[in-house]
């Protein structure tokens, strides 16, 4: 297998580069990331490229369709389709521009990276000519991966030489899906050995098809199938047989992981496993994990409940021993993985502690209500914190004030010193707000450059407005940025509860005014409200 020089037509700019680092990653140079079909034209016309990755639905009139025909007509440049869409409109569409393959998101990069090998060999098969050879090297991006176990192989026959490499009961199956057209990937018995599985990926294709002869004189064509496969052990297809993010959560997760059968015996353990409990891997084979572990179940359904009841997932409180004898409180979360005959073959098992479910929560909890630049609060709390002022100080007869400020001189740091220094000048303002108000106070940073205090318990109008010229004087102080210093005005507008507005969204408003209003008359203005709420018809007399 040899690397390809690929270009990657995608709209979605983040979509895009993600696609472009998993190809790296697997050994081929992408050329660009481009949103356009005509901009893919422009630059195949420019540049060779050994095959194109072509999302469908692009930025401008020109669907991805119509750009890879141009480009195929004009170049012979392989096209693979990329798309979310499978309707038959769709599909006969992209019939028409030539292409080496059509793939549905999401998928799975084995099976894009099985794809483009195939594009590649065929496209450098019928036209050698074109194909440029300096960019050719030895690794094979299917085997150089994490994959385990024995080398894969690939092979070109007929369909039912392929299909006799498998066990009869999975055949039928099989031979269906690629007859359809299917590009399949599979983890399978073997029908030589027992003791082995075949973990392949396979697509079927006309030309070069064998004919096979009926005894009554009917020419049957078969289609021929191209695979990469390996042979793999039985223990090794345990592995091989879990979803994709049960690999992943095994091997990099920081939460103990285990593999087990149905009668919870441990079949594998990740690292976390056997560092969080001392155990090696060698001590865990085997063994019952709710007995090595200790596990006590705090009365809620476990793995035997959830096995008989048919369920695909299960979650339980309860409490383990770690290696350090303590004794720690968990979430134990079990997964059921199926296998072919529709019968459980393993759970995926996740231990976490409860304590450090407790702090992500907690984490979680924090970023949801603030603002991750400024550490001050954002829109979120801003709603929860003045519905509750509100409330508040409705119970209590007593004043609120809001004041709305915006940052008069910020662009032109941004414009002058980039956005680096902006975001300094933003952290250092957030630190001087946390740092001079009240505790009973809150601010959030609900734009770029724009701020909101909540402040109850306040002296009425004339205390808001002493609040904004302390304000107004720890935002103008000069920040040190880049061995420079940086000064920034604002504009600050006030409006009170109850006297300018009796409802969250009310008071809102009319304090964005009084700033507009403030900015209206120059540079570093404090503007008061001069709104009266609407009328309060709850005790108008019927």
């Amino acid at each position: 297998m040899s690397a390809g020089r690929l270009l990657i037509i995608e709209d979605e700019a983040v979509i895009g580069m993600d696609l472009m680092n998993s190809l790296e990653h697997i050994g081929h140079e992408v050329l660009a990331v481009i949103p356009s079909g005509q901009e893919a034209i422009d630059f195949v016309d420019r540049q060779p490229v050994d095959l194109i990755l072509m999302d469908i639905n692009l930025n401008g009139p020109m669907r991805g369709t119509e750009a890879a025909r141009i480009i195929y007509e004009k170049h012979h440049t392989p096209v693979v389709f990329l798309t979310a869409h499978a309707n038959p409109e769709t599909l006969a569409e992209a019939e028409k521009a030539y292409p080496y393959g059509y793939i549905l998101k999401p998928f799975r990069q084995k099976e894009l990276a099985v794809t483009i090998r195939f594009a590649l060999n065929r496209s450098r098969a019928e036209h050698p000519a074109t194909s440029d050879t300096s960019s050719v090297t030895t690794e094979d991006p299917i085997t150089s991966g994490r994959l385990i176990g024995h080398p894969h192989q690939v092979v070109e026959e007929p369909l039912e030489s392929w299909l006799g490499r498998l066990c009869p009961d999975a055949r039928s199956e099989t031979a269906q899906a690629l007859k359809e057209g299917e590009s399949i990937s599979r983890l399978l018995p073997s029908a030589q050995d027992p003791g082995l599985w075949i973990d392949f990926t396979a697509f079927a294709y006309q030309p070069g098809a064998s004919h096979k002869v009926t005894p009554d004189g009917e020419d049957i064509q078969s289609p021929n199938v191209v695979a990469v496969f390996r042979e793999i052990s039985s223990q090794d297809a345990v592995s091989a047989q879990l979803p994709d993010w049960t690999l992943n959560l095994s091997s990099e997760t920081a939460e103990s992981v285990l593999i087990t059968n149905t009668s919870g015996q441990i079949l594998s353990v990740n690292p976390c496993f056997t560092e969080k409990f001392g155990l090696s891997t060698a001590e865990a084979l085997g063994n019952s994990y709710e007995e090595i572990l200790g596990l006590k179940r705090h009365g809620d359904s476990g793995r035997e409940q959830a096995c008989k009841a048919g369920e695909d997932h299960w979650q339980a409180r309860g409490s383990v021993t770690a290696a350090s004898s303590q004794e720690l409180e968990i979430v134990e979360r079990g997964y059921v993985v199926y296998g072919l005959s529709g019968q459980i073959e393993y759970l995926v098992i996740v231990l976490q502690e409860l304590e450090s479910l407790k702090n992500f929560s907690g984490m979680l909890n924090y970023m949801a209500f603030h603002d991750e630049l400024t550490g001050l609060g954002n829109r979120f709390l801003m709603d929860d914190h003045l519905a509750l002022e509100i409330n508040r100080a409705s119970r209590r007869k007593s004043s609120l004030a809001m004041l709305y400020i915006d940052l008069d001189d910020f662009k032109p740091v941004n414009d002058q010193y980039g956005h680096q220094a902006g975001d300094e000048v933003l952290r250092t303002l957030g630190r001087r707000f946390r740092e001079n108000l009240r505790d009973i106070d809150t601010c959030v940073r609900v734009g770029g450059d724009e701020f909101i205090i909540i402040a109850p318990d306040i002296n009425g109008s004339e205390g808001a407005l002493l609040l904004a010229r302390r304000v107004m004087g720890w935002l103008t102080e000069p920040v040190p940025v880049m061995e420079t210093r940086l000064q920034v005005a604002c504009s600050i507008g006030i409006a009170m509860y109850p006297e300018n507005a009796r409802s969250a969204q009310t008071l809102i408003n009319a304090a964005d005014a009084a700033m507009y209003k403030a900015k209206g008359t120059g540079k570093m203005r404090i503007t008061l409200s001069e709104r009266q709420p609407p009328p309060d018809h709850r005790h108008a007399v019927a």
